[in-house]
């Protein structure tokens, strides 16, 4: 059933049964969580359980209840101080639903960030996401444009009339890369296999929202394509700081020396 349809919209017989079917989803689930040989396993299986959690929620609230809590406040003219003000409601909505196992103590928690954003959005200096190194950051972007292409080669299997062969094509003549394996192996060492993986299978199972709003072989074609310009530009950006930082640091040594 899709998180569209609400559970009280079905009649009594088939509402029971679906509540059947996900409880027996969810406690084999569970069982598997219980049943995990390693750290990693049961970290992967967790995280699969609280999503089949959360996918039940969803239909159970309604739709118009999840897209009012997620949405509130945005709007496509937001510029990037709205934005960051509704990350930081969406942060606090996080840590409401992680109530009890967030610390006050921890920097990476879904509060810390909510207040970092809200403080960035009010003309604060960043801390947290202060930048950690020139070369770090341009990597992220980089990186963040080569999953996006993994994730359309995921995607376009689910029209029927294209092949993983097919994907892979379409996917490497959009973006002018010759070997999309290479991409792979780099996105998947920067985001570690598991995590990695887990973002892939939220495009299988339909749950990445990238996607939510393409019906036909044709629209995915063409946002794949503006996706890929995005990319070029990012990468002409990334080219251009580096020139600019190494410029700048030659300057700041020359001054250095002319100072001793």
């Amino acid at each position: 059933m899709s998180a569209k349809t609400k559970l009280e919209d079905l009649c009594p017989e088939d509402r029971r049964e679906w509540l059947e079917i996900v409880s027996e989803k969810c406690a084999s689930a569970r069982v598997r969580v219980d049943k995990a040989a390693t750290e990693e396993e049961r970290l992967q299986r967790s995280r699969h359980y609280l999503v089949m959690l959360f996918e039940a929620l969803k239909v159970i609230a309604g739709d118009d209840v999840v897209r009012a809590a997620y949405l509130a406040g945005w709007s496509d003219e937001a510029d990037r101080a709205s934005a960051l003000s509704i990350l930081s409601m969406r942060q606090l909505l996080a840590a409401d639903l992680f109530r009890g196992v967030e610390r006050r103590d921890d920097p990476a928690s879904f509060s810390a960030t909510a207040n970092e954003a809200a403080a960035i959005a009010a003309g604060d200096l960043p801390k947290l996401f202060a930048q950690v190194s020139t070369y770090a950051a341009a990597y992220r972007i980089a990186v963040d444009h080569k999953l996006t292409a993994l994730k359309w080669e995921r995607f376009l299997t689910r029209f029927d009339t294209v092949t993983p062969a097919d994907a892979k094509r379409k996917v490497q003549a959009v973006y002018s890369v010759s070997r999309l394996g290479d991409w792979r192996d780099q996105v998947s060492r920067y985001f570690t296999p598991d995590v990695f993986d887990a973002i892939l299978s939220l495009v299988d199972r339909g749950s990445d929202p990238k996607f939510f709003d393409i019906t036909s072989l044709d629209e995915a074609l063409a946002t794949m394509q503006r996706d890929a310009q995005a990319k070029l530009n990012a990468d002409k950006e990334h080219k251009a700081a580096v020139v600019l930082s190494k410029r700048e640091a030659a300057r700041k040594n020359k001054g250095l020396a002319g100072g001793n």
